[in-house]
């Protein structure tokens, strides 16, 4: 099934319903109002070369993207749990490396600023260093996500994953 027929399926299914849809509450799963349609859309938007190594930013966005996931691939009540402690040490992760990143780019700032040759190389490969270890970190706790999956889930995200835009 491809993107196209996705939208439109969600879509006529959302229409069909549409007169009752405003008058019903929202459905609501583990605190999340999460529908396929949402989901799908979430899942699309995520399917980029990059989305294999980024995490979520915070935890409203995490618990968002999980949210849509479980929607998505139908994902146990255990699955949902360990993908949230997942992603949860891979932002912890992110957030010290980024301060790791700040600092190194007012050292090479400072390089700079010195005309310090020396210092600014060694800036310079810091930086890289912590956006490797960003890209890593990022990719190891999808990899990890991945690895929870059945094998129908694994079909399904990577169906998302390599449509075309």
């Amino acid at each position: 099934m491809n993107r196209r027929q996705l939208l439109i399926g969600s879509g006529a299914a959302l229409g069909l319903h549409g007169a009752t849809a405003h008058a019903k509450p929202k459905s609501t799963t583990g605190g999340t109002a999460t529908t396929r349609a949402s989901a799908t859309k979430l899942l699309l938007k995520h399917r980029h070369v990059n989305t294999i190594y980024n995490v979520p930013k915070s935890t409203k966005k995490a618990d968002k993207y999980i949210g849509s996931l479980a929607a998505a691939l139908s994902l146990t009540a255990d699955q949902v749990e360990q993908s949230s402690a997942i992603f949860s040490r891979a932002a912890a992760r992110k957030a010290q490396l980024k301060d790791e990143m700040k600092a190194a780019r007012k050292g090479l700032k400072a390089a700079a600023r010195n005309s310090d040759m020396v210092a600014i190389n060694r800036a310079a490969e810091t930086i890289g260093n912590v956006k490797a270890q960003l890209i890593s970190s990022a990719a190891s706790a999808q990899l990890d996500f991945y690895a929870l999956l059945q094998p129908n889930q694994k079909a399904t995200l990577f169906q998302f994953r390599t449509e075309s835009k």
